[in-house]
């Protein structure tokens, strides 16, 4: 297996730093929060078939902190996002997001679809709105981004990802069930796949589970993924 390598990716001067593990094709990894720093992501197994790219999002882990005038809504997410993969995919990659992550993920499905061989959505909704990041926030207690008031509903978007996806959910995750239909039912083409002993952090939980659901979600449609040379 290729060592860990560290890799800064600049957005308009702002540095993000990515950590690179594991080797085959790409499945970039963003994490939750918003605020969370992406190391609570890794997945040790998916290493073994899937170069991971796990990011550090703006104002976590060793990534430049945002500044007072910066923005920090859902566009420049995206946006930074689009500047991970495009430095470590030539083609389209995997793009795997957690809890608020996933809503950048849906985002990101949305504007490059041509930039993402398959997505993962990991307890994750397509609606975010105040309350739902003050809980997420609450949760976590380490948030140091402020995106109160940026809210988000994709259902009506959802019909048109047209990228293969698999959305993983705890059964005893809060609100699990609601979030998980409404996901499925704007993607009924989706692969749901449901952890009953997990609640927010199914790929703590049952780690051996979620690797091997990832890894067949990715076999069947990584034929023309190139493997990453980084």
């Amino acid at each position: 297996m290729r060592p860990e390598l560290t890799h800064e990716v600049r957005v308009d001067g702002l540095p993000l730093v990515c950590h690179v593990r594991g080797r085959g094709p790409v499945c970039v990894v963003h994490s939750g929060g918003p605020g969370t720093h992406g190391e609570h992501l890794r997945i040790p197994l998916a290493e073994r078939e899937l170069t991971m790219v796990y990011v550090e999002p703006a104002g976590t882990g060793t990534s430049a902190v945002l500044g007072a005038d910066a923005t920090h809504d859902l566009s420049s997410r995206v946006a930074h996002l689009h500047a991970v993969i495009r430095t470590f995919g030539a083609e389209p990659v995997f793009v795997l997001g957690r809890a608020h992550g996933g809503v950048v993920c849906q985002a990101y499905a949305l504007r490059h679809p041509d930039q993402v061989a398959g997505l993962i959505l990991c307890s994750t909704s397509p609606i975010a709105d105040a309350r739902a990041s003050a809980a997420t926030r609450e949760m976590s207690r380490q948030c140091t981004v402020d995106i109160s008031g940026a809210a988000v509903d994709a259902r009506d978007a959802l019909p048109s990802i047209t990228t293969p996806t698999l959305i993983m959910t705890g059964l005893r995750d809060v609100d699990s069930a609601a979030d998980s239909a409404a996901l499925r039912q704007g993607n009924p083409g989706a692969q749901l796949a449901t952890f009953r002993g997990s609640a927010h952090l199914a790929h703590l939980e049952e780690p051996e589970r979620f690797a091997h659901l990832l890894l067949e979600f990715t076999r069947r449609i990584s034929g023309p993924v190139r493997t990453a040379q980084v």
